[in-house]
């Protein structure tokens, strides 16, 4: 994976002191940088603790075909997206995670759940 994290530092930082505002973090889903978008997806999932409009569109983020991108490893965005709705940890969150997995395409599966049980989230056999 190549990122050009230098320049997208200071925005990282910003994204992780949680000062963004809802509007300018909307626009951040689309960050051209991996390492943007997945911390994107973390202050999305604090966010949605308290405004549930958040789920729908880390969802969204899940799903989308440019979350395949690696972040390190086996793990892709898409992987750290349903962590997030896991983490939010509300019934409206857990049961899209729930089905994202289930419905998680072959042999990738086994890289989201190890990703998740790394993470602490996943437990269940499946």
């Amino acid at each position: 994976m190549i990122d050009d994290r230098s320049s997208a530092d200071p925005l990282i930082e910003s994204i992780r002191s949680g000062k963004v505002p809802d509007d300018e973090l909307v626009s951040l889903l689309n960050h051209k940088s991996v390492l943007v978008r997945a911390n994107v997806y973390e202050l999305a999932a604090s966010r949605a603790k308290l405004d549930s409009s958040w789920i729908p569109r880390l969802r969204a983020a899940a799903v989308d075909a440019r979350s395949g991108q690696v972040v390190m490893g086996t793990v892709r965005l898409s992987h750290i997206a349903v962590a997030c709705l896991l983490r939010i940890g509300n019934r409206q969150a857990v049961q899209l995670a729930e089905d994202l997995i289930a419905r998680w395409p072959e042999p990738e599966k086994d890289d989201l759940l190890w990703y998740l049980r790394s993470q602490s989230l996943w437990s269940k056999s499946v």
